[in-house]
């Protein structure tokens, strides 16, 4: 039986290791240039995600894929550390993360939550505003406000 259902086509993505898909909660929407942009604090995202290159600090050239929440495929060009000075109204702050991927096609950047709690993050969320806080030094490193259902934090 022929599947009824339209397809749409898939992005191509380059070939690289097979092995290295990884499951995001974002979508494929292109987007080249990343000053002013959101990064999304992302539940489904398995690592921190990047689509401006000018936003790392230390770099270096990678190929692998990601298959993102849209069940598009894309190409990752390189993995590094970015230090974003994140902005909201109620305050500024510097983060560092490490082992970003670089994605130019990737729509927003993501902030995985997975790997805040694997770095002894604790993610508070109340009222709409997530607070991601360290235990160890009792402070607060970021905030993520909802906006249209997602959690957004500027740079």
């Amino acid at each position: 039986m022929e599947d009824k259902q339209e397809r749409r086509p898939r992005k191509k993505a380059g070939v690289t290791r097979q092995e290295e898909h990884r499951v995001l909660a974002a979508n494929s929407k292109s987007r080249r240039d990343c000053k002013g942009c959101m990064w999304l604090l992302d539940g489904g995202a398995t690592d921190h995600m990047c689509n401006g290159r000018e936003l790392f600090s230390d770099f270096s050239e990678m190929e692998s894929l990601v298959k993102v929440g849209d069940r598009y495929i894309l190409k990752v060009d390189g993995i590094g550390s970015c230090t974003l000075k994140m902005a909201e109204a109620s305050g500024n702050w510097k983060i560092a993360f490490s082992t970003v991927l670089y994605i130019p096609e990737l729509e927003d950047c993501l902030i995985s939550v997975s790997n805040l709690e694997e770095k002894g993050m604790e993610l508070v969320i109340r009222q709409g505003i997530t607070k991601a806080m360290d235990p160890v030094r009792d402070e607060l490193v970021f905030m993520a406000v909802k906006r249209d259902g997602l959690y957004h934090s500027k740079v």
